[in-house]
């Protein structure tokens, strides 16, 4: 079966594709690395299903790098999830300021040294 791209696909991988959708609903980037298929490739074939409203929008998660939105396929005629707000200008220096995030980010691996430092002194006096 020749596929969006011109690539052709056998029904053992199309059935593994629309198993992972069916099951577990995923994004482009994970469907690409399941498939072992460039992430190109593995958009053409779910924009061409969302086109012919065989996989709907499930969802959105954040991805690690700059916090986008990465949009989640699953199988099934459903009405698509809206998108979420993007976050205003000051929302996002309140964000950036905030110092639980700044915590997070800079000061976790000294936190956990610390944690770890007063866990094993506690189990040394307790022998």
């Amino acid at each position: 079966m020749s596929g969006p791209t011109g690539r052709k696909l056998t029904r053992a991988r199309i059935a593994k594709m629309l198993t992972y959708l069916m099951d577990h609903g995923c994004t482009k980037s994970e469907l690409a690395k399941r498939m072992q298929m460039s992430r190109t490739c593995a958009g053409d074939w779910v924009n061409a299903l969302h086109a012919a409203h065989c996989v709907y929008i499930a969802g959105y998660t954040q991805t690690l790098r700059n916090g986008t939105r990465a949009t989640i396929y699953r199988w099934g005629q459903s009405d698509d999830v809206p998108k979420p707000l993007a976050l205003t200008s000051a929302q996002r220096v309140a964000r950036c300021r905030d110092k639980s995030t700044i915590d997070r980010a800079w000061k976790m691996p000294s936190t956990r040294a610390r944690d770890a430092a007063i866990a094993r002194c506690a189990k040394e006096s307790a022998l």
